[in-house]
């Protein structure tokens, strides 16, 4: 008995080339790359069609869309080995491989890809025949359980496999686009709080013309200066989205505010417009210090 720590390729490795006769794969999942080496190792000593290899994996739908079991690596063995047997037992979790009576390897890893390299793993290799035997009635005890897989079965799975993949595909964008419509909702529910908590007791207006006064206290700007410098104060206030026609036109509502505002202001004496720049500028008469605008 040997203990094996990763990486277990070169253990795979000595499996498949001692094959000889017969062979054992129990294994939950099982993807290409090891069965194509198997394949190979089988097909290089000539002995494609007197190797009997019997398989125990659970081929349940959920492994086959998910692609944790390769349906189509089933499907190159049994097209390529032809004395192989397929079990199906859905409750299958050990890892077991032999070849004949004279070697088995027992461990953590799937006969996949990650099993061979990628992941860590550990287990043992048995040379002993007396318990690789034991290994291989127990195994058979187990493949009793379980169902026999014909290849045309295989290839009807194959063919639902690749429509619940489709429809699973389809679900999930669907989903995505529930989640994206739910959570836009949300985010939307939430910022309409947020303006509600910040207009509480004020008006739009309100807010743009103290916002205007702010602006000017120490510069002149034109309405479009405004238009560009209001929205980086007040982001949650400013929607370019939400307008409505106006004398005809249609306008984004915060623009029609903050024009109502300025008016508002200049009204009061507050601020006044330069008719040779356009520009905006607080009153004359005001000293620098202005009162918050009322409504």
């Amino acid at each position: 008995m040997e203990l094996m720590a990763s990486p277990f390729a070169s253990a795979f490795g000595a499996f498949i080339d001692s094959v000889q006769t017969r062979c054992v794969i129990c294994s939950p999942y099982i993807t290409q790359g090891p069965m194509r080496l198997l394949v190979d190792g089988v097909r290089e000593k000539g002995a494609q069609n007197a190797v009997s290899v019997t398989v125990v994996t659970d081929i349940s739908a959920s492994n086959l869309v998910q692609g944790s079991t390769d349906v189509a690596a089933l499907i190159y063995l049994c097209e390529h080995l032809p004395k192989t047997r397929l079990i199906y037992l859905p409750r299958i979790h050990a890892k077991v491989f032999t070849s004949g009576d004279s070697l088995a390897l027992i461990g953590s890893a799937n006969f996949t890809e990650g099993g061979f390299r990628g992941n860590l793993e550990y287990g043992v290799r048995v040379t002993e025949e007396s318990v690789v035997k034991r290994v291989n009635h127990d195994i058979r005890r187990y493949a009793r359980l379980g169902g026999l897989v014909s290849p045309d079965r295989l290839l009807s799975l194959q063919s639902q496999v690749t429509e619940i993949r489709v429809a699973v595909s389809e679900e999930q964008r669907s989903i995505r686009a529930k989640l994206r419509a739910a959570s836009s909702e949300l985010r939307q529910n939430a910022q309409d709080d947020l303006v509600r908590i910040r207009l509480k007791g004020r008006s739009l207006q309100s807010i743009f013309a103290d916002t205007v006064l702010y602006l000017l206290s120490d510069r002149r700007l034109s309405t479009q200066d405004l238009y560009e410098m209001v929205p980086a104060i007040h982001p949650d206030l400013c929607d370019d989205s939400v307008s409505r026609i106006i004398s005809g036109d249609r306008r984004v509502i915060w623009q029609h505010r903050l024009r109502h505002a300025q008016q508002a202001l200049k009204k009061k004496g507050l601020i006044e417009n330069d008719p040779a720049s356009g520009e905006w500028l607080l009153s004359s008469n005001q000293d620098g210090s202005v009162s918050p605008a009322a409504d």
